[in-house]
């Protein structure tokens, strides 16, 4: 280093005081110039440096924002290329932050935020009590878990998988366009005295129905009609006839009733048929009941009409059937009144029959109702 000191020099020691007075001149010189000396082992400028051209070597990596960056140092941050530092803009006001304003390199300028805390990032951010300006009331809203789509209030959408709990939402009446299927049995008072032969009732209770139908038998070149359905718990079974026709023409339609599956074949009858003149004809066959009095030709529309069997049920008397049938004989119509029971005892009858003494029935069919 470079200190300017100026010493006088000492032309002999002859004259003590003078000698002493150079000598601590010098000394006064030399203390002065070493306080502008930089000490080695630490110290602080009192000026500028001026390096004149010359480098400065062997700097630490700088550790604080007041300390020199080396070249080497630079070259990490931008990996071997160059820094360029802008100047911020000028302006803004307490609380503002730095955005872009455009697109452009460098196009930044000072805007305003609103809330408090901490800033977030577009990745996972947690917000804490965030206040949005589009809604109105706070709680918690709970999104799906899985891809799905928000129903919006005044939207027009599709639930799918929802239940609706009916207790604590106001549901409106509904266009009966809009209404299918049926109601479960056990939400109609609990189900009580529900079965085929009840209906639900405008008091809230479910009511005998008093005529169900049970079955529909179809005759198609049939040898005979048999039902199928239970009977249990009705008083009574009514057989609708609707246009019976026999292959064989000319013969009596038979009705018998059966236990258990056995046909029952001892009765006693008594069928009258009438064509409107004076002349009654009488029916009464021991193994069937006649559902027609006259044998003669039987033609389309063939044998309609109505029978009925009381007390199938019942173990303690006898199963009476009587009715009224129309048929079609030849071109004349007759009208038969049907009576008779089954006199094979008072066991209850589980089913019935219909067939035709000669030949199958080709068409036709029977509609079979239980009457509680």
């Amino acid at each position: 280093m470079t200190v300017p000191i100026t010493l006088s020099n000492l032309a002999n020691l002859q004259n003590q005081t003078t000698a002493t007075n150079t000598i601590n001149a010098n000394n006064a010189a030399i203390t002065a110039a070493f306080g502008t000396a930089l000490y080695e082992n630490g110290d602080q400028m009192q000026g500028n440096l001026d390096m004149n051209s010359n480098h400065l070597l062997n700097l630490p990596a700088p550790s604080s924002s007041n300390e020199p960056v080396r070249l080497t140092d630079i070259q990490t941050l931008t990996a071997g290329g160059s820094i360029t530092f802008n100047q911020l803009p000028t302006g803004g006001t307490t609380g503002q932050v730095l955005k872009k304003n455009s697109g452009s390199n460098y196009d930044a300028g000072w805007g305003s935020i609103t809330g408090s805390g901490n800033y977030v990032l577009s990745t996972s951010p947690t917000l804490t009590t965030p206040v949005f300006s589009s809604i109105v009331n706070t709680g918690t809203l709970t999104l799906p878990t899985s891809s799905d789509t928000l129903v919006g209030r005044a939207t027009t959408d599709t639930l799918t998988n929802k239940t609706i709990n009916g207790n604590n939402n106001t549901l409106t009446v509904l266009a009966p366009t809009q209404i299918s299927g049926n109601l479960p049995v056990a939400n109609l008072n609990s189900g009580t005295n529900a079965s085929t032969a009840t209906f639900w009732r405008g008091d809230g209770t479910w009511a005998n129905a008093g005529r169900v139908l049970l079955e529909t038998l179809t005759a198609s070149n049939s040898p005979n009609l048999t039902t199928a359905a239970s009977w249990s718990g009705y008083s009574a079974i009514e057989f609708e006839l609707y246009n019976l026709i026999p292959a064989v023409t000319a013969g009596n339609f038979q009705f018998q009733v059966n236990s258990g599956g056995v046909q029952n074949t001892t009765y006693l009858c008594s069928t009258f048929g009438t064509s409107g003149s004076t002349t009654v004809v009488n029916a009464a066959p021991t193994t069937y009941i006649a559902l027609n009095a006259s044998t003669g030709l039987i033609v389309s529309p063939g044998l309609s009409g109505t029978v009925k069997l009381y007390n199938p049920n019942s173990t303690t008397t006898h199963k009476i059937v009587n009715g009224v049938t129309t048929q079609n004989f030849s071109t004349v119509c007759n009208v038969n009144t049907v009576g008779g029971w089954w006199n094979g005892g008072t066991t209850a009858v589980t089913g019935a029959q219909i067939s035709v003494s000669t030949g199958n029935i080709t068409s036709g069919f029977i509609k079979v109702y239980g009457i509680v």
